[in-house]
Parts: C-alpha cells; structure tokens; sequence
C-alpha cells in the first residue's frame, strides 16, 4: 500500500520514486524467498507443532504463554504470520474443536489490536508527513474516517478474502479511522477467521 501510494505522488516528489522502487523491489524478494521454502518444511512445522502444544497443554501458565507467543507472531506479517498457523491448527487438534474457538479468538483478538497500536503509534506520523502530497492517501484517509462511509468501507475490507488480515490492520491503522469502526472490523475479521481456521485444521487432521 505504501509503495502504491508514493508512486502516485513521484510527479511533486520525486525522490518517492526511489524509496516505492526499493519498497516493492523488497516485497518481491521476500515474495521469492516465500515460495522456495520447501513443502517439506511446512509439512514439518504441522507434524512437529501438535507435540509442542501437547507439551504446554499440561500448565495454564505455558498455555497462556503459548497463546501470548502465537499472537505475537500473527503481528509481523508473511514470515511471522505463517509460522503460527501450524500451532493454530494444533491448538485445534489437541484441544478439540470447541475449546478452541474462543483461544483462537483470543488470539487474533490480541494480535489485530498489537498491529492497529504499532501502526498508530510507531508508524502513523511518518507515513501521514510522506504521504502528505498524495491524492489517492488523503482520498482513502477520508473514505476511512467519514462517520457514514468508513464502517461499511471497513467491514467490506475485513470480508474481503484477497486482503491478507495483517496488512489490513497496519493500512487501516495508518488512516484517521476512528478506533470504534476499526474493533467493528476486528470483530467481523474474528468471526470470520476463527471458523477458517478450523475448517482448515479439520481438514489436515483428515488428510
């Protein structure tokens, strides 16, 4: 989004050219080192993943502490956010489907909020002074903070499923979205990951 938005505004600032060119240049190596991991990688991380929660299952302080550490993870995107899908899916088999739903909430509850506060407070003023000549930001930043359009433009977001949920907090916490509409989108991208998540679990433990 960010790369999106400063090649919109090169024409007045010039210098964004570079600066959108390195952003995507990186997301497309990231992109290359994604695809080469292995399948046999990932059918490790599933395999080994019901052991370790099998191990923590047996202390409430080790289970909260594992829930604590896969919502973190959630909070980087790509790398970060792969690597706790395997322990979403164990949570799920050793646990038994019920128990898990509200863990799982828990889970992207605490890491949707992590990523809204880290964009609002770490990234919010420096991408607003960059961005502060592009059109089509200051067009989406009004979309998202109008007190008619934004919750609809939110829960639409959430719903979409070609927007990764990650990415969509950080670009949403960027915005003038008021932190209301945004726990309304969280809610809706809660309720409709958490029976995902399961079904997909489901259907590993059947495979």
């Amino acid at each position: 989004l960010y790369s999106y938005l400063t090649m919109s505004s090169c024409v007045e600032r010039r210098p964004n050219v570079v600066l959108a060119t390195l952003m995507l240049a990186l997301t497309a190596i990231v992109g290359a080192i994604i695809l080469r991991i292995p399948q046999r990688a990932a059918a490790a991380a599933i395999e080994a993943a019901p052991h370790l929660v099998q191990t923590l299952s047996h202390s409430p302080t080790a289970t909260a502490l594992m829930l604590a550490i896969i919502a973190l993870l959630d909070v980087v995107p790509l790398l970060g956010h792969m690597s706790a899908k395997p322990l979403q899916y164990a949570i799920c088999w050793v646990y038994g489907y019920a128990a898990a739903a509200p863990m799982l909430a828990a889970c992207m509850f605490a890491s949707l909020t992590l990523q809204y506060l880290l964009g609002r407070y770490l990234l919010y003023d420096w991408v607003r002074r960059e961005l502060a000549e592009s059109k089509l930001f200051l067009a989406i930043d009004r979309a998202f903070s109008s007190p008619q359009k934004g919750l609809p433009i939110v829960v639409l977001c959430r719903l979409n499923p070609l927007l990764p949920e990650v990415l969509t907090s950080y670009a949403m916490s960027i915005t003038s979205i008021s932190t209301f509409h945004y726990f309304v989108g969280v809610a809706v991208e809660v309720a409709k990951l958490v029976p995902l998540n399961l079904w997909i679990a489901y259907e590993l433990q059947q495979a």
